[in-house]
């Protein structure tokens, strides 16, 4: 699913994803995937399938393609530790750097959230024995919207699925938010 939003100064590409649970390589693979869309969206435009020829079905209400920015969220069931090689292939690999927002790339709103969050996890699970809090759900927000980001917490009370709801508060409104 997705949906574009406007905030203050242009429009947003928002994405719900729940990527493979099964393999780390067919997961790369729908990133992969993922990722060349998201840096040809901006010059070979979103899903739009134009005006109909039979008029009562014409959706598009006469108005034009919209805009298909390059500014993304991307937030779902990921399937992946932020150890990962997955969770590389969205951020990079920047271990010194912890959060470094490129724009055409991705940073971990976890990692620039104003308020961070102890032992954060939104799934657990019986391995081997132990219980393991991991945390499997994302929300990667584009490198403009990297200083945007102002809290992100797993709903642990709450019963959704196997996994715990992920809220997160991104600051669109307020002009002139370092971005």
């Amino acid at each position: 699913a997705g949906v574009r939003i406007m905030h203050s100064s242009a429009a947003l590409r928002v994405l719900s994803l729940h990527l493979a649970h099964i393999a780390a390589e067919e997961r790369l693979e729908q990133i992969d995937y993922l990722m060349a869309e998201h840096r040809r969206a901006p010059s070979d435009g979103g899903p739009w399938s134009g005006v109909d020829d039979e008029p009562t079905r014409n959706w598009t209400s006469g108005e034009a393609e919209p805009e298909n920015p390059l500014a993304a969220i991307w937030m779902g069931d990921f399937n992946m530790e932020p150890d990962s090689a997955e969770y590389r292939r969205i951020v990079g690999s920047t271990p010194y750097h912890r959060g470094a927002a490129y724009l055409s790339g991705f940073v971990d709103a976890a990692a620039v959230a104003g308020e961070p969050v102890p032992d954060f996890h939104t799934h657990v699970k019986t391995i081997d024995g132990r219980l393991a809090n991991r945390r499997l759900d994302h929300c990667f927000v584009g490198g403009m919207f990297a200083g945007r980001v102002r809290s992100i917490s797993a709903d642990i009370g709450e019963v959704a699925s196997d996994h715990f709801p992920l809220r997160v508060d991104i600051d669109l409104e307020t002009p002139g938010v370092a971005t």
